[in-house]
């Protein structure tokens, strides 16, 4: 590890990694803040640098802060005037540098947008190299009228855009921002993918780019989608995959205003989007038009899961069917993420094997499973699950992984396999990309968009649907690619890639499940995505805390994600991490989950998630038998039970709407808005959804609640439990202890009451 570090980029656009550059693209006239970070022997540090090729005087570093054996230091610089080129290095005590990094600085520009009307629909591009009016002074068009291009059936504009624009360009014309404006009519924004802050995001600034967050997501996402739509009825769709933020103001005329800053590529077409009109299910089938259809999962993906990091052999994952026997309570998947090598992720955990070194695939009868190890007859395990009708979903993660301390000879053939063929992501001095830290640091990211690197990465994980009847993968991550310099197969820099690569993985996860397993037979389940992430279901709400806070934030997130044209979704009832859930939490959780269109458990690993937890005992698992034993609390089983066999009654009913829902791209958890679009109470409600066309849900997500008042939209209603009629276009308070959810029925048949005849 080098003894002094910069990395220009950063880590995440939310946490300042104090040896990054900000802002990326230094801007003429304005100081730029340099940081790097030293082995604490090494202090202190000095910046040499120079402008246009002339060196300035070396300065000294401003002591930022200490973290473990690191200290940080702090530059400022200001640049000219003049857009120039900014060359620097940092060099420590001991006489260690880093490389000499360089960047254009960059000036603003105004520049004009042109828009074009095409079949109904308004397709905005923006290009550097029209009505070019770089070097003048003119603003965003702020104070200008802005022109309409939407109109409603009643001829009511619905949006206007501001002609006037700006970009960024360095002193060769090359751009990397660009900024356009416009208003909307409406009170609301829905949309912009899963957001756990709010449903209605008029009024903030989200941010569409791929962010990593353990818990307290707020407004951070693993599942951004520049895609959103007012209450009155206007869409719009940013193409593209660039980072870019919406600046948001709740006008007091009835209109919002939005400012779009973007970065871009450096010349030709710099921004293009698409604006429509319709009611909420029209704008979410133009939305999907673009970007491709729900694809389906199958129909035993929406019975109850089970799920936990800690099951790390077959003993106890065995138990836990075991468990759901004993105690009657059903499941028809279970995730197991401790399953492999923790190197390879495609070999079981103390497999014996002769390693493989031209890059070539194991079949199920090369492995040698010892009797004392932790998965001694796989495939026994896999065939105990089918005759328990239990699917089986594997983790995964987008990585080969650092090779340091690596124990096995197979992932040091795979490490040189696939540096030797270029698999993987790389950076212009040719060596692969590796993810700086954290989380799988010092590990390279396949190249997902190189079919060579499909071909060697599938392979080498067929044994394990053909031979083993494996129905799916839990593709995590895939947050991780940083370096803005980097470069795909398909030319892409990580740059414009970053927020593509979770769809280029977990697309070609689903690609390579539908040819091994026949088309939508398999299902991944996955946490990060981008526009188009619909094509591969499952997603989940990523980690959280078992807290009430997250609980209500996991329930925003799956409306908002819903509203962005995501119809399957689900999250880790009882919370992912942390403390164990209350008996209340984990309950109203359950009921949630439920009630939602996947319900599954989930729980970090044994150790905690970075530190170990005070716990009476070592098992932190969220399963509710488990769960029982760690609150002292037998209603838990009781309550759990019924839930979960609840929601298999309901299967029927879950199957109908899902297919309902990949033809139609209907949310399967839809916000009010999108059914009640005219109802103007709807508008601000973001605790309550329809589960498909009949079902209205209204979860209890606050500690201590006894009940909630629930708005029923116009119209017959039945109580679902009683199958009593309920008033419609009114509020209601409903009682409700920790072994119900407020729930109404559109008809009578689609009751508990009328359900329990049935069976």
């Amino acid at each position: 590890m080098p003894a002094i570090q910069h990395y220009p980029g950063g880590l995440f656009p939310h946490i300042e990694s104090g040896f990054e550059r900000t802002p990326y693209f230094p801007e003429a006239g304005k100081p730029a803040a340099l940081g790097c970070r030293v082995l604490n022997p090494a202090s202190p540090v000095r910046l040499s640098y120079a402008f246009g090729g002339e060196a300035q005087p070396d300065r000294e570093g401003l002591f930022a802060w200490d973290n473990k054996d690191w200290t940080y230091y702090a530059f400022s610089v200001t640049l000219p005037d003049t857009p120039c080129r900014l060359e620097y290095a940092f060099i420590a005590a001991d006489g260690s540098r880093t490389e000499t990094f360089s960047v254009e600085s960059v000036s603003q520009a105004s520049l004009m947008a042109q828009w074009r009307t095409d079949s109904g629909r308004s397709e905005t591009s923006l290009f550097a190299n029209l009505r070019d009016k770089a070097g003048q002074e003119q603003d965003s068009g702020a104070d200008g009228d802005g022109s309409p291009v939407l109109f409603d059936g009643q001829g009511h504009e619905l949006s206007r855009l501001y002609p006037a624009s700006r970009i960024w360009l360095d002193r060769h014309g090359k751009a990397c921002q660009a900024e356009l404006r416009l208003a909307v009519r409406g009170e609301a924004l829905y949309g912009f993918g899963e957001k756990f802050d709010r449903v209605n995001q008029a009024g903030l600034s989200p941010l569409s780019y791929v962010v990593e967050q353990f818990a307290n997501q707020q407004e951070k996402t693993y599942l951004p989608i520049p895609f959103f739509f007012t209450d009155s009825g206007a869409g719009f769709f940013l193409r593209g995959t660039w980072k870019a933020r919406f600046f948001t103001e709740v006008l007091p005329d009835g209109w919002i205003d939005i400012r779009i800053l973007t970065d871009c590529p450096p010349s030709g077409r710099l921004f293009s989007a698409e604006l429509f009109t319709g009611t909420p299910p029209e704008l979410l089938r133009k939305y999907t038009e673009l970007t491709g259809a729900p694809a389906l999962p199958p129909r035993w993906a929406f019975g109850p899961w089970m799920s936990s990091n800690g099951w790390n052999t077959q003993k106890e994952a065995a138990e836990q069917i075991e468990r759901m026997n004993e105690l009657d309570i059903p499941a028809t998947v279970m995730v197991l993420e401790a399953w492999s090598d923790e190197e390879t992720f495609y070999i079981w955990n103390d497999a014996q094997y002769t390693p493989k070194t031209d890059g070539g695939a194991f079949q199920y009868d090369d492995f040698t499973f010892p009797s004392d190890g932790k998965w001694p007859d796989p495939k026994g395990f896999t065939d105990l699950l089918g005759q328990n009708g239990v699917k089986l979903v594997l983790w995964q993660i987008p990585v080969v992984k650092d090779d340091a301390g690596r124990s096995r000879a197979q992932l040091e053939a795979d490490i040189h396999y696939a540096e030797e063929h270029k698999l993987c992501v790389m950076r212009p001095n040719g060596e692969p990309y590796r993810i700086p830290e954290m989380w799988f640091g010092g590990s390279m990211m396949p190249d997902f968009t190189n079919p060579e690197t499909c071909t060697w990465w599938f392979e080498k994980r067929r044994y394990l649907i053909e031979e083993l009847g494996v129905a799916g993968f839990k593709t995590d991550g895939g947050e991780f690619l940083f370096d803005r310099d980097s470069r795909l197969h398909d030319g892409r820099t990580a740059a414009e890639a970053h927020n593509d690569y979770p769809n280029l993985y977990i697309g070609a996860y689903n690609r390579f499940l539908d040819a091994a397993a026949g088309t939508g037979n398999g299902v991944t389940f996955s946490r990060a995505g981008y526009s188009g992430a619909q094509r591969f279901p499952i997603h989940w709400a990523g980690d959280q805390v078992s807290a009430f806070a997250d609980l209500r934030g996991q329930l925003t997130a799956g409306l908002s994600l819903g509203l962005s044209g995501v119809p399957f979704w689900s999250f880790d009832l009882g919370g992912f991490a942390g403390d164990f859930p209350t008996t209340e939490l984990y309950l109203r959780s359950a009921a949630f989950a439920a009630f939602s269109p996947i319900m599954q458990f989930h729980s970090e690993p044994r150790y905690g998630q970075y530190t170990m937890t005070e716990r009476q005992h070592w098992n932190n698992d969220r399963s509710p038998w488990n769960m029982a034993v760690a609150n002292r609390d037998g209603r838990i089983i009781l309550l759990y039970r019924k839930f979960a066999k609840l929601r298999m009654r309901m299967l029927p009913y879950l199957w109908q709407e899902a297919r309902h829902c990949a033809e139609t791209a209907r949310p399967m958890m839809a916000h009010l808005i999108y059914d009640f679009p005219t109802d103007r109470k709807v508008i601000h409600i973001e605790d309550e959804y329809m589960l498909g066309r009949d079902l209205l849900v209204a979860p209890i997500v606050a500690e201590g609640a006894k009940g909630r008042t629930v708005y029923l939209p116009g119209g017959e209603w039945y109580d679902f439990w009683t199958g009593k009629p309920v008033q419609g276009g009114e509020e209601h308070r409903m009682e409700c202890g920790l072994d119900s959810i407020p729930v109404f029925s559109r008809t009578q048949s689609l009751t508990k009451m009328d359900w329990e005849a049935k069976e």
